[in-house]
């Protein structure tokens, strides 16, 4: 226990520069912006939440209508119960591939509305850059070098499997996941109204790390709002996709140029001493 409780002193002590970093940051953004842009997010995320003031003790899981079974020799698709959870870390990401292609064209509309960003492909040693999507979407030249989100890699889900979910796949809800990147608290919000008007969208869950109330040193100080969402048309039906939920991040610009690889390895510690 002793060993365990050192550990975990000494991976807070290696993140106490990040974190301090992102709350002054933080503190400058918010005299910026402004208590009334805070007040706005908080009752958007209200509002999604379906009344909810927090995600606080909402599990929200993975489900499926229907599995591949091999029975009598042959591999099938077996029709289940709308509400099945996913059991198979195969299945999984059969799902979240093929959701990544479209929530791809999804963010890049959305942020062709509301003046998204995002990141551009840099060289080693080179300040981070993010573009507004509707200024560079026309350039090929610098369209290529955009760089838009993965799939987790299958090694951190088994991580995050083990470690926070009991081996429970259905939990897994970020495998499939994108960031759009804002100058202010006021365009997230104007994105939370663009995405809670989209038909095509069943929002599951959002996580407000803008709020007050959140506790950033869990985060090694860092914030953003983090939706869990399905993407329910007729093309995702037609995959048998239509129930996987895929997560978007919505991030400031100021808090992104703060990111940088030591910072990661050293929140990754941090991450690995509580277990997550």
């Amino acid at each position: 226990i002793f060993m365990r409780y050192r550990q975990l002193i000494q991976s807070r002590l290696a993140i106490k520069v990040d974190y301090q970093k992102y709350q002054k940051m933080w503190k400058e953004k918010m005299e910026e912006d402004g208590p009334e842009s805070l007040a706005r997010l908080k009752a958007k995320c209200y509002e999604l939440r379906n009344g909810r003031n927090s995600w606080r003790g909402v599990v929200v899981r993975q489900m499926t209508s229907q599995y591949l079974t091999s029975e009598s020799g042959e591999v099938r698709w077996k029709r289940v119960g709308p509400g099945t959870p996913v059991h198979s870390l195969d299945q999984l990401y059969a799902a979240a591939a093929g959701c990544d292609i479209i929530l791809r064209k999804k963010v890049k509309d959305w942020a062709m509305k509301t003046r998204g960003r995002f990141p551009l492909q840099k060289g080693e040693g080179h300040a981070r850059e993010f573009v507004v999507w509707e200024e560079v979407r026309d350039d090929p030249e610098v369209a290529c070098k955009v760089r838009f989100g993965h799939l987790k890699s299958v090694e951190r889900a088994i991580e995050k499997l083990l470690r926070s979910y009991d081996s429970d796949v259905s939990r897994l809800i970020d495998v499939c996941r994108q960031s759009i990147v804002f100058d202010t608290i006021s365009e997230i919000t104007d994105f939370l109204q663009l995405i809670g008007d989209d038909q095509d969208i069943k929002i599951e869950r959002i996580k407000n790390r803008y709020a007050p109330s959140y506790k950033a040193i869990n985060s090694a100080g860092y914030r953003d709002v983090n939706i869990s969402l399905r993407i329910i048309t007729q093309e995702t039906i037609k995959l048998g996709i239509d129930t996987h939920i895929c997560e978007v991040q919505l991030q400031l610009k100021c808090f992104s140029e703060l990111k940088t690889d030591e910072g990661h390895k050293r929140y990754v510690q941090f991450r690995n001493a509580r277990g997550e």
